[in-house]
C-alpha cells in the first residue's frame, strides 16, 4: 500500500463529498486507502460516505473526540507507506499525491511534506509554510509587524515571508490541512499529541519531526484548495477560546523555560478574546446605534421646532432626554422583530415595525398621564423614524456597493464552465435552491453546442454579462484547471463555486472567516430564515413566561414538576427550545437548540427511523410558528 489518506470530518457533508471525489481522482494511479473518521456529525455525513463511497473505510465516533485523537484512530489502522492528513474542506489537484509521494521517495531526510494552499477565491494561504512560533516570532506577529514587512525573514518569520510561495523550501512547520508523513515517522516519534483537542497539534508534530533528525518540506508547485474555516467558525469567540487554550498548552510544552513567554501569551490571548467580543458587539449593534443617533437627532430637531413655534409651552428636558430615547428604543426593537434588519431589505418590514412601535407608544402614552405628551410629536416622529431608516439604508448600500439597490432586486449572474449536459443539471439545482440567482449560460473549450463562447473569451463575457459568480463543473474541468482559474481571477470581485460530479449541489466559500455557502434544494429551508428563527425565539420566551406564571397548576400535569420548572428556565436562558429535533436524527442544517419536545412528540404510533427523519426535515423545511404552538399545547404534560 503506497498511501493512506486520513480525513477527520465534523458536520461538513457537502465539502467532504467534494473532497472525496477529488481524492478518488488523485489516487487513480496509486495503491491507496481512504479512511474517514467522523466525529459524531449530525448532518448525515456518515450515511453519505456509506452510500456514495462504499470503498472508503469509515470510523464513526459517538462523540467529538477532537482532531488529534480522531487522526490517531485512523493512523493506527493505516497500511500505507505514507499517511496523508487531509482536511475535509480541501480539494486536491489530480497529480498532487503522485508528486508529493515521488518527492518523499527521492528525499531520504523528508519526514513530512506540505503544499501550496489557496482559499475559495484563489488567494494564497500564508499558513501553507510557517516558522516555529518562538518568543520573538510570536511577538512580531502579535504586533502586526508581519503585515507591515511581509517579505522580511525576521519580522515575518511566522509565515516565512522571505520564501517564494511557488518554490520548494525546507520549512519548520506545515499545516495539518494537508500533511504527507512517512508511516515510519509515527513509529519513531509517536502519534499526534492528544492534549491538543484542536489547533497546534500540527505545529507540535512538525517540531518533533525536526527534533528527531528529519526535515519538513514545502512544495510550491503542488496546489490544493483549502476552504479555510469550514470545519469551525473561524474568528468567533468559541474559535478564539479553543485556539488560545491549545496555544497555551503548546507554549507550556515547548517554551516553559522562557520566563516571559507564557505570561505574555496569557495576556495576548485575553486581549484577543476581548477584541473579538468588542468586534462582535459593534458588528451586531453598529447599525442600530447609528439608526438611534440619527433618529434622535431628527426627532429632537423637530421637537424643538414644534415647541418653539406651535406648542403652548416648550417641552421639558425629561421629554427630550428620557421619553424620546425610550420611544426610539421601542421603535428600533419593533423594527428588529419585524425583520427590518434582515437581508434582503424589504420596505414592508420597515413599515410594519414603525406602525407597531407607534401603536405601542400611543397606547402607553394615553394610559399614563405622566408620559402623555404631544400626539403630533409621536405621529410625525414615526414618519421621521421611517424616513431616516430608509435613508440610512441607501447610505449603507452606496458605501459598500456603490449603488442604491437596497432591495437587492438584481439577480446574481452565474456563468458556468462546462459542457451542455452539466449546464442542464446546474440549471435544475439553481432553480430548485430558490436563491436570487440566474445561470446566464456556459462556456466550453471551443464555444460550441449552445455555449456563450469559449473559455478563452471569459473576461469579455464577464464584463458583457455583468457576471457575479463563476461555477466550474468538475466533470468537464479538471481540479488542476479549476485551481489555476481561481488563482488567475483572484484579483477580481468574482465569487466561485464548483458543481461536483453526480451531486445535487453547488459549493464554494468566498470568505476565510465564514462557513461555506452552497446551492441545493435544502439550502432555503424556512427554519433557516432569520425571521422564523426570531419568531421561534419569541414564542419560546412568551410561552415560557406564561407557563411559569401558571406553573402552580401546569407543573402538576407533568411527571416531574421540578423538571417542568427547570425546562422553562432553560428555555428563557436560551439553552433549550420548546420544539427541537430528536437528537438521534438531528440535522445540522438548520441549527437549532436542543428541544424539550420534538416534531413527533404528539404522534402516538411507532415510527421507523426514516419516518422520524422525514418528520424532522418537514418541520425544518415548512416551518410555521403556529406548528410550534400546536405541538406545545397538545403536549403540555410532556414538558417535565
Amino acid at each position: 500500500m503506497q498511501i493512506s489518506i486520513v480525513i477527520v470530518s465534523y458536520n461538513v457533508k457537502y465539502f467532504l463529498e467534494q473532497c472525496l471525489r477529488s481524492v478518488e481522482k488523485a489516487t487513480k494511479n496509486l495503491e491507496a486507502e481512504i479512511i474517514v473518521v467522523d466525529n459524531n456529525s449530525v448532518d448525515e455525513s456518515p450515511e453519505m460516505v456509506k452510500n456514495k463511497f462504499p470503498n472508503v473505510s469509515l470510523i464513526h465516533n459517538n462523540e467529538n473526540v477532537g482532531f488529534s485523537r480522531a487522526n490517531n484512530q485512523a493512523i493506527a489502522k493505516a497500511k500505507g507507506e505514507f499517511v496523508l492528513l487531509l482536511n475535509p474542506d480541501t480539494l486536491v489537484e489530480e497529480d498532487a499525491l503522485e508528486k508529493t509521494i515521488a518527492f518523499m521517495q527521492s528525499t531520504a531526510d523528508a519526514g513530512a511534506v506540505g503544499v501550496h494552499m489557496v482559499d475559495g477565491k484563489g488567494m494564497f494561504l500564508d499558513e501553507s509554510k510557517r516558522g516555529v512560533p518562538g518568543f520573538s516570532t510570536s511577538l512580531f506577529k502579535f504586533l502586526g509587524l508581519h503585515k507591515l514587512l511581509p517579505k522580511s525573514s525576521t519580522f515575518n518569520h511566522y509565515y516565512l515571508g522571505s520564501c517564494d510561495k511557488d518554490k520548494l523550501h525546507e520549512v519548520e512547520v506545515l499545516v495539518g490541512a494537508f500533511m504527507l508523513i512517512r508511516k515510519s515517522i509515527f513509529e519513531k516519534i509517536g502519534l499526534l499529541d492528544e492534549r491538543f483537542f484542536m489547533y497546534w497539534e500540527d505545529t507540535d508534530f512538525c517540531i518533533r519531526i525536526r527534533d528527531n533528525g528529519f526535515k519538513n518540506y514545502y512544495l510550491g508547485d503542488v496546489k490544493i484548495i483549502h476552504y479555510k474555516g469550514e470545519s469551525n467558525k473561524r474568528h468567533t469567540l468559541s474559535f478564539t477560546i479553543g485556539f488560545n487554550k491549545s496555544m497555551i498548552a503548546f507554549v507550556k510544552k515547548h517554551f516553559n523555560k522562557h520566563l516571559l513567554f507564557l505570561p505574555l501569551i496569557r495576556i495576548a490571548t485575553l486581549l484577543k478574546s476581548l477584541t473579538v467580543i468588542i468586534r462582535d458587539f459593534f458588528k451586531t449593534f453598529t447599525k442600530p446605534i447609528v439608526d438611534f443617533a440619527m433618529m434622535y437627532l431628527g426627532i429632537l430637531t423637530f421637537t424643538n421646532f414644534w415647541g418653539a413655534n406651535f406648542a403652548a409651552y416648550p417641552f421639558r428636558s425629561n421629554f427630550t432626554q428620557i421619553f424620546i430615547p425610550s420611544y426610539l428604543l421601542i421603535w428600533i426593537t419593533s423594527l428588529f422583530f419585524s425583520g427590518a434588519y434582515d437581508k434582503p431589505f424589504r420596505i414592508n418590514r420597515v413599515a410594519r415595525g414603525v406602525i407597531f412601535g407607534l401603536l405601542l407608544i400611543a397606547t402607553f402614552s394615553n394610559f399614563f398621564n405622566e408620559i402623555r405628551f404631544s400626539r403630533m410629536i409621536i405621529l410625525l416622529g414615526s414618519l421621521i423614524v421611517f424616513s431616516t431608516f430608509i435613508f440610512l439604508r441607501f447610505i449603507y448600500r452606496f458605501t459598500g456597493y456603490k449603488d442604491f439597490d437596497i432591495a437587492e432586486k438584481r439577480s446574481s449572474n452565474l456563468l458556468l464552465f462546462s459542457e451542455n449536459n452539466e449546464h442542464k443539471r446546474a440549471t435544475d439545482i439553481i432553480s430548485n435552491s430558490k436563491h436570487n440567482t440566474q445561470l446566464i449560460g456556459y462556456l466550453n473549450k471551443n464555444g460550441e453546442d449552445g455555449a456563450l463562447g469559449s473559455i478563452r473569451d471569459v473576461k469579455t463575457i464577464i464584463k458583457k454579462h455583468r457576471v457575479d459568480e463563476i461555477v466550474f463543473a468538475s466533470a468537464d474541468i479538471s481540479f488542476k484547471e479549476i485551481i489555476s482559474w481561481l488563482i488567475s481571477l483572484s484579483d477580481t470581485s468574482l465569487k466561485f463555486k464548483i458543481l461536483p460530479e453526480n451531486s445535487h449541489f453547488l459549493i464554494g466559500s468566498n470568505s476565510r472567516e465564514k462557513l461555506g455557502d452552497y446551492y441545493c434544494p435544502d439550502s432555503n429551508w424556512e427554519l433557516s430564515k432569520n425571521a422564523n428563527k426570531r419568531n421561534k425565539r419569541v414564542i419560546d420566551i412568551c410561552v415560557a413566561i406564561g407557563f411559569l406564571i401558571c406553573s402552580p397548576i401546569l407543573m402538576w400535569l407533568c411527571k416531574s414538576p421540578s423538571r417542568f420548572i427547570k425546562n422553562m428556565f432553560g428555555i428563557l436562558k436560551g439553552n433549550l427550545t420548546f420544539i427541537g429535533f430528536n437528537k438521534k436524527y438531528e440535522s445540522h442544517f438548520p441549527n437549532i437548540r436542543k428541544g424539550v419536545l420534538s416534531p413527533i412528540t404528539s404522534i402516538k404510533q411507532q415510527l421507523t427511523d426514516n419516518e422520524i427523519r422525514k418528520f424532522n426535515m418537514l418541520y425544518a423545511k415548512n416551518y410555521k410558528a403556529k406548528n410550534d404552538l400546536y405541538i406545545i399545547f397538545k403536549s403540555i404534560n410532556q414538558l417535565g
